[in-house]
C-alpha cells in the first residue's frame, strides 16, 4: 500500500474514533452557541484531521457563521442517516455535510443553499474498464458493483435508475476504496467536489463524470428546523455576507479541487 493511500486511511479513519466522544449535546448553552450535526468521513467538506480536530470547507464557514452571529459552533459527530431526524427532534440546531438539496429533504427540514448543483462521479480504482465511457456502459461488465456511503439517499435513488447496477454502502469512504483496492467493488459514487479532493490523496482513483446526474439536486444546503424561522434568517444572512465579503469563494478556492464544479 503506497504512503499517500496509507495517510489517507489515517487522517480519514480517525473519523471513525471521535464520534460521540470530542463534542457532546451537553456542552450547548442557551444562546453563546450552535449544536451542528455533521458527518466527520465525507472530505472536503467534513473531516477530521491527524489530531482527530474536524476540519473541511463546510467546518471553516460554519466557524465564519459564528463569528458573524456571535456564537460558538459545538459539533456533534452523527451517521448521515441520523442527521435530519435529530433536527426535527431539536436535538440540534443545524446540519452541514454536503447535503444536496432535494424535494424529499425540503419536505421535513428548511434548507439555506451555500453551493451551486454539481455532478456525480464514478471512481475506479487504478483504471477505467475498457470501453466504459458512461454509466450505461456498466450493463456490459459482470457483476458492476458500485459502492456509495450509508446514508447517500440521493446516490442511491440515482444509481437505482440502472437496474443492472448492484448498489453497495459503507460506512465510510476510506472503505469504499478499500473496496475498490481489493476488487470487492468495481466502482465508488459520490459527488464531484468530494471524489476530486480523494483523487488528491490516492492518486490511483480514476474518476468518470457523471454528466447531467446535477439535475437531481439544487445544490449543497445547511439544514435547519422548520419551527425555528430566527435561526433561518440568521444563518441565510451570514451567508449573505460571505458571499458579498468573497469568504465564501475564498472557502471554494480552499478546499475544492474541482474548481469548476462548485
Amino acid at each position: 500500500m503506497n504512503s499517500s493511500l496509507i495517510k489517507f486511511f489515517i487522517v480519514f479513519g480517525m473519523a471513525l474514533s471521535v464520534s460521540g466522544c470530542i463534542f457532546s449535546p451537553q456542552e450547548k448553552t442557551e444562546e453563546a452557541c450552535l449544536q451542528v450535526g455533521t458527518n466527520f468521513g465525507y472530505p472536503p467538506y467534513v473531516f477530521s484531521n491527524e489530531q482527530g480536530e474536524p476540519v473541511g470547507f463546510d467546518v471553516d464557514l460554519m466557524n465564519e457563521i459564528g463569528k458573524v452571529l456571535g456564537k460558538k459552533i459545538i459539533w456533534v459527530d452523527m451517521g448521515f442517516d441520523a442527521v435530519v431526524l435529530s433536527l426535527q427532534q431539536e436535538k440540534i440546531d443545524l446540519i452541514i455535510g454536503g447535503f444536496a438539496i432535494t424535494e424529499e429533504k425540503l419536505r421535513v427540514i428548511d434548507m439555506i443553499q451555500y453551493t451551486n448543483p454539481q455532478p456525480l462521479a464514478l471512481y475506479f480504482w487504478e483504471q477505467i474498464p475498457q470501453g466504459v465511457t458512461n454509466i450505461e456502459d456498466l450493463e456490459s461488465l459482470e457483476n458492476p458493483v458500485v459502492t456509495i456511503q450509508t446514508g447517500s439517499v440521493g446516490f442511491e435513488k440515482y444509481l437505482r435508475q440502472y437496474p443492472f447496477i448492484i448498489i453497495k454502502s459503507l460506512d465510510q469512504y476510506v472503505e469504499v476504496i478499500l473496496d475498490l483496492k481489493t476488487g470487492k467493488s468495481l466502482a465508488g459514487c459520490c459527488d464531484l467536489n468530494v471524489a476530486s479532493y480523494m483523487k488528491t490523496k490516492t492518486p490511483e482513483l480514476q474518476l468518470l463524470v457523471l454528466q447531467g446526474s446535477e439535475k437531481l439536486h439544487r445544490g449543497d444546503g445547511i439544514g435547519v428546523n422548520k419551527k425555528n424561522k430566527k435561526i433561518y434568517d440568521d444563518v441565510q444572512a451570514a451567508i449573505i455576507t460571505h458571499q458579498n465579503n468573497g469568504t465564501l469563494n475564498s472557502l471554494k478556492e480552499k478546499w475544492f479541487a474541482n474548481k469548476g464544479a462548485h
